[in-house]
């Protein structure tokens, strides 16, 4: 039969366990260091290449800026509306600026009052001219009875708004109210070219404001030449551009 083992002592058994105990603790509280250093040095690299990247990052954003923005600065200015063209050619210096073409307001010596008024809207539209400058101006483009006129109502305090005052030229040296121009122009017949019937019937017309387009046709149309009218009812026309087209062939 073998000798029997002794069995250690219970102290130096737990003396033994702490010790083992003691190891491991150690062990671990030296792999946790590591493992902090390691995060620490993993999360400073992170930053750094972080920062790294935001740079690059914003070192193509400003090397693409440069590259495209004269491309954007020639497509804008090229979309950028010009005025038209001037009627005479340009000059050979590119580099001078172009200018639009001058437009002139015809003096008014009292004929054709609507004509001139209806230019010197269009003029003043064009220039931009504010409605309480305008009756100011108009007296640089009168001559003759109109322009003594003009001086008659500036002596006695008569100029008043452009609105009266186009209303004031009209009665002045316009066809007469008490005319019926619509009378006028229905009982308006072609007794020579239909050139000359054309442009009494536009004159007229322009003092008859609110006759409807058929109206206008049809009042054209009866009063052509009645061999004419037969021709013009084969072609039908739907306009007075048609009509004025089709009567003069």
């Amino acid at each position: 039969m073998p000798p029997r083992r002794e069995t250690p002592p219970l102290e130096e058994t737990l003396a033994n366990l702490a010790d083992s105990l003691q190891q491991l603790l150690t062990a671990t509280n030296t792999s946790a260091n590591r493992l902090d250093t390691l995060t620490h040095a993993i999360s400073k690299q992170s930053d750094t290449l972080a920062s790294q990247i935001a740079k690059q990052t914003e070192t193509t954003s400003n090397l693409v800026n440069t590259l495209v923005k004269p491309d954007l600065d020639a497509a804008s200015s090229s979309a950028t509306p010009t005025r038209p063209p001037p009627l005479q050619p340009p000059p050979n210096n590119t580099s001078q600026t172009i200018k639009p073409p001058k437009i002139h307001l015809p003096t008014f010596d009292g004929t054709d009052p609507l004509d001139w008024l209806f230019q010197a809207d269009k003029y003043f539209s064009f220039y931009t001219i504010p409605d309480n400058e305008k009756v100011a101006l108009a007296v640089f483009y009168f001559k003759g009875d109109t322009l003594s006129w003009y001086k008659h109502l500036a002596n006695n305090q008569l100029l008043g708004s452009w609105t009266d005052f186009s209303r004031a030229l009209e009665l002045r040296f316009g066809p007469s109210s008490f005319a019926n121009h619509q009378a006028t122009l229905f009982k308006l017949k072609q007794l020579t070219t239909v050139s000359a019937y054309q442009s009494d019937f536009e004159h007229i017309s322009n003092c008859v404001i609110g006759l409807f387009a058929d109206a206008l046709l049809n009042c054209f149309l009866s009063g052509l030449r009645p061999d004419i009218q037969a021709e013009l009812s084969l072609h039908n026309p739907r306009s007075l551009h048609n009509a004025y087209g089709h009567a003069k062939r």
